[in-house]
């Protein structure tokens, strides 16, 4: 009796059905080229899926009017740490995700992961690379972070930091057209 309760220690511990269908998409994503055909078929980040209602995610907390942030994930990708990590909102679909680290090193590896999963991104600005699928857009940009940026988030001396967004081109485009006529209706106000 004795062995079968240390057996019955030994046991990997049972994946949830969350942690199995991840593993699943990752081993379908592995499959697909580099391209932005793989970006389209990811449609986000991690677990979170651009398009989908809000309330999918309870872990998110909101910051803003419709901004979130996820407090208990990872703020890492590989040995790359985030500096931020953010979600954005419209009509309560997830609609966008940002993410940013600092110093030249981790941008620069941030931008061989990015490359490495969709492909060359295409310039798009200065320091500034887009891969632009059917449904989903992303952006890549190097910036150099003012001493108030650097002092919010890091302690670092470079000024280096990079941004990506990760935008539903389907949300981003109801987006623009409400945007448009609004600006319309207040133009009678002229």
């Amino acid at each position: 009796m004795a062995a079968t309760a240390a057996h019955a220690q030994m046991q990997p511990p049972v994946p949830t059905s969350a942690e199995l269908k991840r593993a699943a998409e990752a081993k379908e994503l592995e499959k697909l080229p580099a391209s932005t055909e793989t970006l389209d078929a990811k449609n986000g980040f991690r677990q979170y899926k651009l398009g989908s209602s809000i309330v999918d995610y309870p872990n998110l907390k909101l910051r803003g009017a419709s901004t979130y942030v996820a407090p208990n994930e990872s703020m890492t990708i590989g040995d790359i740490r985030l500096m931020t990590l953010g979600f954005a909102s419209y009509q309560n679909k997830l609609a966008a995700i940002s993410f940013s680290t600092m110093g030249e090193a981790n941008s620069n590896k941030l931008l061989a992961v990015l490359t490495a999963q969709y492909g060359q991104g295409q310039e798009a600005g200065y320091n500034k690379l887009a891969w632009t699928g059917s449904k989903v857009t992303m952006t890549f940009e190097k910036k150099t972070s003012t001493a108030a940026y650097r002092s919010i988030y890091s302690s670092a001396t470079t000024g280096i930091y990079c941004e990506v967004y990760i935008v539903s081109n389907e949300l981003v485009a109801e987006m623009n057209a409400r945007d448009k006529a609004a600006a319309k209706k207040a133009a009678g106000d002229l």
